[in-house]
Parts: structure tokens; C-alpha cells; sequence
């Protein structure tokens, strides 16, 4: 049963637009609302290939050494997060715009936040 209390826990929370609340970081990662989980990446490299420059690894896996900027390393991020094979690429941000696209891509379980109906 507590499985699924982490994964709702927005019902314990006064804010009602947080889905699972942010999970462990990476150490490495930069401050931003893209971010790896902490003990989560398998190496695999795909999300750093899609995010060159945003992305690098090290042996404790993928971390972000530089938030996106531009629209076009917003898409490299999303990218990321599309082929991460465990889902450890992650937005913890409240863009709906960004939301909206990670939705659209059937990736709701990779952001922190809800899209508001």
C-alpha cells in the first residue's frame, strides 16, 4: 500500500499541482528544472547523446552540467528524457508549455508536476 502513497502523494500535499514531489538528485547535476535521479542511470548514453552539452556522465551515471536555454536545447532536454531507458532523465520544473509537451509525448511520469485539467 505504500507504493501508492509515493505515487499519489499529491493527495498529502497542500499543493495541489505536485504530482510526486522531486526525486533524489544526482550530486553532479547543475540547479534547474532538468535533472538526472541519483543512483538511477544505467550509462546506457542515449540521453547524453541527445543532449550534448546540456549532458555528461560519470561513473555514478548521466547529470546535468548545464540547463537548456534556447528552445532548441529545451527540445535536446525533452529529448533526453525520451530516451532514457530506466526514466531516470527527469523535469521537476512548472512550464506548462514544457508540461504540455512531455504529455504529449506520454511522458507525464517523468514530470513532477501536473498539467492542470
Amino acid at each position: 500500500m505504500n507504493i501508492f502513497k509515493n505515487l499519489f502523494r499529491s493527495s498529502t500535499n497542500s499543493n495541489p499541482k505536485y504530482l510526486t514531489g522531486p526525486r533524489p538528485r544526482h550530486e553532479l547535476n547543475v540547479q534547474g528544472d532538468f535533472y538526472v535521479e541519483k543512483d538511477s542511470c544505467t550509462l546506457c548514453g542515449a540521453p547524453e547523446v541527445e543532449a550534448m552539452g546540456l549532458m555528461a556522465h560519470s561513473a555514478g551515471g548521466c547529470y546535468f552540467i548545464r540547463q537548456p536555454e534556447t528552445e532548441e536545447e529545451i527540445e535536446q532536454a525533452i529529448n533526453a528524457i525520451a530516451v532514457s531507458c530506466v526514466s531516470a532523465v527527469r523535469y521537476g520544473g512548472t512550464d506548462q508549455k514544457i508540461i504540455k509537451r512531455l504529455y504529449a509525448l506520454k511522458l507525464e511520469s517523468e514530470c513532477d508536476y501536473i498539467m492542470p485539467i
